[in-house]
């Protein structure tokens, strides 16, 4: 998982002022969580995965170490299947959040996401065995749809998200999905 080319690409900036500053940042050592709206927090990638746990950016490439998740803290199956979605075999865990996996700096001012544009993200998740995840989801209280046909290899994957109109579909790859840069985002 190492050695990806990295963008710096004003199209995702709010501050295009920043991506000068945004090139000097190389420890995206953090985990990037969504608590909705503007608010948001940066963890170590150490409370979630076992060591090694660092993503780094220089010259303009970056390099991804992760160990295993901690699956007790958080991030199992459990939650697809609570949502009608089939995960065969159903005792496998899973790592995997749309909303939270991506790599932030320590202060969480910087993103590092592998996207292709602003409709198609990929995001690294993880399985402890061969797993299939697959499904319709839509919650009563919004028109949204989300659908899924994932095929995860033990190990390190990528889950692609497309979205288009209402409808999110998520898909897998075990390599960086072809189109797909990791990109430093600036969300301030």
């Amino acid at each position: 998982m190492s050695g990806a080319t990295v963008e710096y690409n004003s199209e995702y900036f709010t501050n295009t002022a920043n991506i000068n500053e945004a090139k000097n940042r190389t420890d995206f050592s953090y985990l990037w969580e969504d608590w909705g709206g503007d608010s948001f927090s940066s963890d170590p990638l150490r409370d979630y995965i076992n060591e090694p746990a660092s993503v780094t950016v220089s010259g303009g490439k970056v390099t991804i170490k992760l160990g295993t998740p901690k699956f007790d803290l958080h991030n199992d199956s459990s939650w697809l299947i609570e949502e009608g979605i089939s995960v065969s075999p159903n005792n496998a865990k899973v790592y995997l959040d749309m909303k939270s996996g991506n790599f932030a700096t320590f202060d969480g001012k910087y993103g590092l996401f592998c996207i292709k544009d602003r409709n198609n993200v990929a995001v690294l998740c993880y399985a402890d065995i061969d797993v299939t995840i697959q499904g319709t989801s839509s919650y009563s209280d919004s028109a949204h749809t989300f659908i899924y046909n994932v095929s995860l290899k033990k190990g390190w994957n990528y889950v692609i998200g497309s979205k288009s109109g209402n409808t999110q579909t998520y898909t897998s790859s075990v390599s960086q999905p072809s189109g797909y840069k990791w990109t430093v985002t600036d969300w301030h």
